[in-house]
């Protein structure tokens, strides 16, 4: 037994030896070397790894001394992969991968594009900060009410790229992953800080650029709300309302149109606080519907001047003459006015007809309701009858007060006009639980 121990320990001495030995070999012939050399390193350092395997421990001393010879190797890692043909040796021999220096690679080249690659990363970090400054102020406002599909894909998507971006850039869990896709996409890795920086400024780009188009992108919201309300469709419009209103906080029209789904509804409190901020910005709308939700509140003095004082201000061929005349008409009425109220409310139907030809439009055709009683109050009978024709056959309320003024008046004329601006389908708006008109829901009254 101790000859065999000698014998393996005489063994391994060898090899290392000659490992030794064609090391050496191989750093003087640098850097001109041939594949010759290459392979004999090679197969010298199998052969320390064969005696290694053998039964008998190594002393320390024989160990250290392969340690240093491996460093040793390990220094020339890229010179033996470049004089060697490591990839046909490895075909040919299999060595498993616990034998490491048959995997050696050859070293990159550096490419003159790369002495950069700090700048653009050091740019590529400054856009997706800034970006990250804009989103945090961007998607809050696109989130009333959730995200659509589109809007998912156009805010949440891009900050998620963009996480995976910076993480690669400051060395963490998404530099594998970014590597992954621009192999994939065959983008050579000397250009890769270089699109990572365009990928980056694109963001910061579109960021802007959403920014600077909020006011566009709030009208068309708006604009969608307009058409869901033209339709009766008064929850979605306050959604839409709402959402334009989160992007573009100064835009009268919006706030005008938000008061109106309230007012639609019977809401007046809110109403009136939407009608308010927008009058003290100097929207002329804002009179005529301020006015309404006076004469609701049977402040009739102020609904008055607020009704004349539109006119005042408007131009005969502005479309909202039509609702100046028809509800100072009906202030009038209420009044007991009845002359004056006759001639606004004749104003009123003229407009109607000249703007709109009786097409049935949003508050349309209430006019010849509010005539027809004052012709009945007067004891026009025939004029009466014909007017609460025209009522039955144009009639479309625009709010609920409206509807219930006419329920009071004609409950047989009341069950057959077009309702859908003030309620469509099986629309039933929820009662609020905020009293901010920027999430308040809308709530309804009973229909009388």
């Amino acid at each position: 037994m101790t000859d065999l121990n000698k014998s393996t320990s005489s063994e391994l001495g060898l090899a290392i030896v000659h490992y030794a030995t064609a090391l050496s070999e191989f750093e003087e012939e640098a850097p001109l070397l041939s594949s010759e050399k290459t392979l004999n390193v090679l197969l010298a350092r199998d052969a320390v790894s064969v005696a290694l395997n053998s039964p008998t421990q190594p002393s320390g001393t024989t160990i250290a001394s392969l340690l240093l010879l491996d460093e040793r190797l390990k220094k020339q890692a890229a010179a033996i992969a470049e004089a060697g043909k490591l990839e046909d040796w490895r075909s040919s021999l299999k060595p498993p991968e616990s034998a490491w220096w048959w995997f050696f690679q050859p070293a990159e080249q550096a490419h003159p594009l790369d002495r950069f690659d700090n700048l653009w990363n050091g740019l590529s970090v400054v856009c997706l900060t800034a970006f990250v400054a804009y989103m945090t102020g961007l998607v809050p406002r696109f989130a009333v009410g959730g995200f659509s599909v589109l809007e998912s894909f156009g805010i949440i998507g891009p900050s998620g790229l963009m996480a995976v971006a910076l993480s690669s850039l400051q060395g963490g869990g998404g530099e594998k992953v970014v590597k992954n896709v621009m192999k994939k996409l065959r983008i050579p890795s000397h250009l890769q800080s270089e699109v990572t920086l365009g990928f980056s400024a694109t963001l910061l780009l579109g960021a802007i650029a959403t920014q600077a188009n909020l006011p566009k992108i709030a009208d068309s919201y708006y604009q969608q709300g307009r058409n869901y309300y033209k339709d009766g469709l008064l929850r979605k419009a306050e959604d839409k309302y709402l959402q334009a209103l989160k992007l573009d906080p100064d835009h009268d029209k919006i706030s005008i149109a938000l008061g109106e789904v309230y007012e639609s509804v019977g809401n007046l409190d809110l109403a009136e606080k939407m009608y308010k901020e927008s009058l003290e910005s100097g929207e002329l709308l804002a009179f005529n519907n301020l006015g309404r939700v006076y004469r609701h509140q049977k402040k009739l003095v102020a609904a008055e001047a607020f009704f004349r004082m539109g006119l005042r201000q408007l131009s005969e061929d502005n479309p909202i003459n039509y609702q100046l005349h028809r509800n100072l008409g009906w202030v009038l009425l209420e009044q007991k006015q009845y002359d004056k109220a006759a001639l606004e409310l004749e104003s009123a139907i003229a407009l109607d007809k000249k703007m709109n030809q009786g097409k049935g439009q949003i508050g349309g055709g209430m006019a010849h309701c509010l005539l027809a009683k004052v012709q009945e109050i007067q004891k026009n009978k025939e004029r009466g009858r014909q007017e609460w024709e025209n009522c039955q056959k144009l009639a479309r309320p625009e709010t609920l007060n409206e509807y219930q003024w006419l329920v009071e008046t004609r409950r047989d004329i009341a069950s057959t006009v077009d309702t859908s601006s003030v309620v469509a389908g099986d629309q039933k708006p929820e009662a609020p639980n905020v009293a901010s008109p920027s999430s308040t829901p809308i709530t309804t009254k009973p229909t009388p």
